[in-house]
């Protein structure tokens, strides 16, 4: 006996393939010539009209026009039975990347919530590496590993995958990490109301981009991780909300082997200077090949080893060169206490894991990797002093880069490192999934200011804030907090104490021609001594000028924050807030990671009081 909800499946199932077929090519094509045929004053048309849908079709499966809208609804998961689970959907591009990422995100939002379940859904092949993190996988191979499959046939297999993976976990979110989403992928979540879709994109949209130009619109979330350098001006301009984060790093500092454990296991002398040299060593037998001018500039010195980095995804390599060790491993960064030096192309994942470990290191970008501006990053870790960049590659040269990083061992590597992009993402998108709330940086204080507050501000202290948001979320785990709000709708979304305090006049407010401020019957609710005041409220539509009015009647405080301070409104506060209290220190933080429509930096100002 077929039970219902099977039935139902099926029935689904045959839908969606009605509605593939009624929009591909062949039957548009077809049924624009039968047409004609059974409306004769149509047939003289044809020369013009159907070259013209012949190229419309073109330019939809190029991208550059949307794809026909599904005619049916299908999603049959109530919210009521979604799972606390999400489905993370990595590509597999030239390297690790995409995987990485993923990986990265997935094992510190089970860290933070152990009851979550992470299902991988993907086309990379080195699925026994999410064993050790207990994560399951559904795989499918990519479209190129098939043969005489095309494109459109590849596309129904991942729908029909992905869609069924759905049914069977009813995961509450999507992530999808990759440079190019499939047309599949884009129809299965497309007719799913209830999931709450992601997408994870290294980099900006850049106006003329081969991302087909419905794409953006099928989720709900874009994240871009941060890099470091500063992404193009020319961005697209689409009406997603976006999410910025520092850059993201797989391991941290103590999942790291200790030196002497790290160097037993690749068999190296303890006693050597030891060069990490990953550069797509696949052409090491070659004798003029950048890697092997590089290996041999390095085995010159009697003392120095070198570890040959080789991916997981590549042939194996066969040599047999003196002091010359290979890596065959993931993540190759957990043996980085064994080496003294790298040699590197510069690619994301492979910079930010240097930089983050400090260790010193010779660059060569490669040049021919489309939107990824390896020169430009590389650049910058000149400018920090940690590395250095080859562009023009000849024995000469390579020889003398090597001297110069050879003589930059052992030098101490002083930079200001900014939390891991994964511990930031776990933490947003658990808050995420839990309220179901629309999530926007602007209600949220920037990760930097955060981190101030963490570091400055005493564990247990009491804060004030005007204004609740994202952030009391954070700010609740470690504070005793209070929150003045004047929308019912924010009240309660964290553990802080909450005070619904609506707007009303005020004199400040008027003669700044603003809305208003909070009720002030608020002051006799809270305490009288507070550690740190946060004023990020009211809202900008509405002002915040009025708490002018009240300086005399605040409680006492050692720091106060005014957030926005980059806006000429708050400007003008904090000058205000600086006559009246005279602070002793004053301190502005500049977020990277928030920025401002236009590109503006976002800032807050501190000043000591107390």
């Amino acid at each position: 006996m077929v039970s219902e909800r099977a039935k139902q499946k099926r029935i689904a199932r045959l839908e969606r393939k009605i509605d593939r077929l009624e929009k591909s090519v062949s039957i548009r094509l077809g049924s624009h010539i039968v047409k004609a045929m059974r409306h004769p004053w149509r047939a003289p048309l044809l020369v013009l009209t159907l070259p013209f849908l012949m190229l419309k079709c073109g330019f939809e499966m190029l991208g550059k026009l949307p794809a026909p809208t599904t005619d049916f609804q299908p999603n049959m998961i109530a919210p009521d039975e979604l799972n606390n689970t999400v489905v993370m959907f990595p590509t597999n591009g030239v390297g690790f990347g995409h995987f990485t990422r993923m990986l990265a995100l997935a094992k510190r939002m089970k860290n933070q919530d152990p009851n979550l379940e992470v299902i991988f859904f993907t086309t990379m092949p080195t699925l026994h590496l999410l064993k050790s993190h207990d994560i399951p996988c559904h795989h499918i191979s990519g479209p190129k590993k098939f043969k005489n499959l095309e494109s459109t046939d590849w596309n129904e297999l991942l729908e029909e995958e992905l869609t069924l993976c759905f049914e069977i976990h009813k995961p509450k979110m999507f992530i999808f990490d990759g440079a190019f989403p499939y047309r599949g992928m884009l129809r299965a979540i497309g007719t799913n109301r209830t999931l709450q879709k992601i997408w994870m994109r290294r980099g900006t949209f850049r106006t003329g981009s081969s991302i087909p130009v419905d794409s953006i619109s099928h989720f709900n979330l874009i994240i871009h991780p941060a890099d470091s350098v500063e992404s193009s001006n020319d961005i697209l301009d689409h009406d997603v909300e976006t999410l910025r984060s520092p850059p993201i790093v797989l391991l941290d500092e103590d999942e790291l082997l200790d030196r002497k454990t790290a160097r037993n296991r690749l068999m190296l002398p303890e006693e050597a200077r030891v060069v990490y040299v990953q550069l797509g060593a696949g052409q090491i037998n070659q004798i003029n090949s950048e890697v092997r001018l590089t290996v041999e500039s390095l085995t010159a010195y009697p003392d120095v080893h070198v570890v040959l980095g080789e991916s997981l995804l590549g042939d194996r390599l066969m040599i047999d060169l003196p002091r010359v060790h290979l890596l065959r491993d993931y993540p190759n960064s957990m043996y980085f206490r064994a080496f003294d030096a790298t040699v590197q192309a510069g690619g994301y994942n492979s910079y930010h894991e240097t930089r983050r470990f400090g260790l010193p290191t010779l660059f060569y970008p490669n040049m021919n990797t489309g939107m990824d501006d390896q020169f430009s990053r590389c650049k910058a870790a000149e400018s920090e002093k940690w590395g250095e960049v080859i562009l023009n590659r000849d024995e000469e040269s390579i020889s003398r880069g090597i001297s110069n990083l050879l003589g930059r061992i052992g030098n101490k590597i002083g930079i200001n490192l900014d939390e891991n992009g994964a511990d930031k993402l776990a933490t947003d998108l658990k808050w995420y999934m839990e309220t179901g709330k629309s999530f926007n940086q602007g209600w949220m204080l920037p990760s930097e200011t955060l981190d101030w507050i963490d570091k400055k501000i005493p564990k247990g202290s009491k804060i004030l804030e005007f204004g609740s948001g994202h952030g009391s979320h954070i700010l609740s785990k470690n504070y005793q907090l209070w929150s003045i709000e004047h929308d019912e709708d924010w009240i309660g979304i964290s553990d802080s104490n909450y005070i619904l305090a609506k707007i009303c006049d005020n004199p400040i407010s008027t003669e700044n021609g603003e809305v208003g401020w909070y009720d002030p019957k608020f002051l006799e609710e809270i305490p009288s001594e507070f550690e740190l005041i946060i004023i990020d409220g009211p809202p900008g539509n509405i002002g915040r000028t009025g708490i002018l009015h009240f300086l005399k009647d605040l409680p006492t405080t050692k720091w106060i924050m005014i957030d926005d301070s980059d806006r000429q409104v708050e400007t003008k506060l904090v000058s205000k807030f600086e006559d009246f209290y005279s602070p002793t220190t004053i301190d502005e933080i500049v977020s990277e990671f928030s920025p401002r429509v236009g590109g503006a930096k976002r800032t807050s100002t501190v000043m000591k009081v107390g």
